[in-house]
């Protein structure tokens, strides 16, 4: 048999998604936006994770905990296991200091130096 025109129609134009029932469609409809909606909720939890304090190691045996608020630095602690010189990069801003051992020093509101606290 040749291939006419009705028979490729019949065989290739008709959409795939004709082969589903409606209740088959509806059914995934509704388990895509359970997806989506399960996909936001974890999104939510990831920035309320972001707003508290992250601790990180970092060479040279210092602590680094950091706080952030709509993606800007709020809050930096800095805890020196064995002194030493610190180098803070923060965009373009550096701050060198020298630390004792188990020191602990605390970022000054609004800039990128460091006190003893």
């Amino acid at each position: 048999m040749g291939w006419g025109r009705a028979r490729f129609v019949e065989r290739f134009a008709v959409p795939r998604f004709a082969q589903f029932s409606t209740k088959d469609v509806r059914e995934g409809f509704f388990a895509l936006f359970d997806h989506i909606g399960h996909a936001l909720a974890q999104y939510r939890a990831f920035l309320q994770r972001l707003r508290r304090p992250i601790r990180l190691r970092a060479r040279g045996g210092f602590e680094v905990a950091l706080a952030w608020n709509e993606g800007e630095l709020t809050a930096a602690t800095i805890t020196s296991a064995r002194g030493g010189e610190c180098v803070v990069r923060y965009g373009d801003e550096v701050a060198r200091f020298v630390t004792k051992a188990r020191g602990r020093y605390v970022m000054k509101p609004g800039e990128l130096a460091f006190e003893v606290e």
